[in-house]
């Protein structure tokens, strides 16, 4: 049965179906369904009872066509991603070389050294246990994530990272690694020889989950974060063309506050 509902996921009501599914996300308006004849133009009217207000949708209109397709990314329980929330980031069936929860590890620094706080995303090779949980900010605004968002991602955990922030950056040193790489930190924690890459993440669709991607604002270059065997883990790795060494990052995001994995 059609419903007109109203939520913060859209910017005006809509036409959608399924009660319970609405609930979950929306209110649902009271009213009844007209259809009215125009010149040029069939609107189908909801007469809302609480307000004797009657809401147009017209068969003849473009106004919200581009937010109507608008993709939005949700999480394993169906729900859209939202800014604030804590998410873990969690690997799909689907993606590849097995591996397990993300992690912060401390990699070499390519004078045979070892960074002395844990800088580097890792992915464990082993699912043990749940890693650390991500919260997503929207830096162009929004209330729910889609695959247009300019997306900051940043560790979040009881424990203060050594670094001056935990929020994920692209970085890139010839001297200690041949890629661009996710680490954490500023330019104090990272050394100066290391640079940062002025960018923003975003989340696409791949395969039965999602993939993220890095939008490099210098370079105007998109690149897709992948997985490489390094010592300690999977380093996440941000890369623009096709490499054997480069396994693929499928990801799904599970609520943090509905989920806790039980290690047996």
């Amino acid at each position: 049965m059609w419903e007109m509902v109203q939520s913060y996921i859209f910017h005006t009501r809509w036409i959608s179906i399924g009660i319970l599914e609405i609930e979950a996300y929306g209110k649902v308006t009271d009213g009844v369904f007209n259809i009215e004849k125009q010149v040029m133009d069939t609107s189908l009217y909801l007469f809302q009872q609480d307000s004797g207000l009657q809401v147009t949708s017209s068969t003849n209109t473009n106004k919200y066509t581009h937010k109507a397709f608008t993709k939005y990314v949700y999480d394993t329980d169906g729900y859209p991603l939202a800014p604030g929330y804590k998410y873990y980031i969690s690997q799909t069936t689907t993606s590849g070389q097995e591996g397990g929860a993300l992690i912060l590890g401390e990699t070499e620094t390519g004078g045979g050294g070892v960074e002395a706080c844990a800088l580097t995303v890792l992915q464990e090779f082993c699912e043990d246990d749940d890693g650390l949980p991500v919260r997503f900010n929207v830096s162009d605004g929004g209330y729910v994530i889609s695959e247009d968002s300019n997306v900051e991602i940043e560790f979040v955990s009881y424990e203060k990272p050594c670094a001056q922030s935990s929020k994920w950056v692209v970085v890139e040193n010839p001297l200690i690694f041949n890629s661009k790489w996710i680490s954490i930190g500023s330019s104090e924690d990272l050394g100066d020889v290391t640079q940062i890459m002025d960018g923003v993440f975003k989340i696409k669709e791949q395969g039965l989950g999602y993939k993220l991607v890095f939008f490099s604002k210098w370079s105007r270059t998109y690149f897709d974060i992948k997985r490489y065997n390094d010592v300690d883990g999977r380093r996440l790795v941000a890369i623009n063309f096709e490499s054997k060494k480069y396994h693929p990052f499928e990801v799904e995001f599970v609520n943090a506050k509905r989920y806790r994995r039980s290690v047996v």
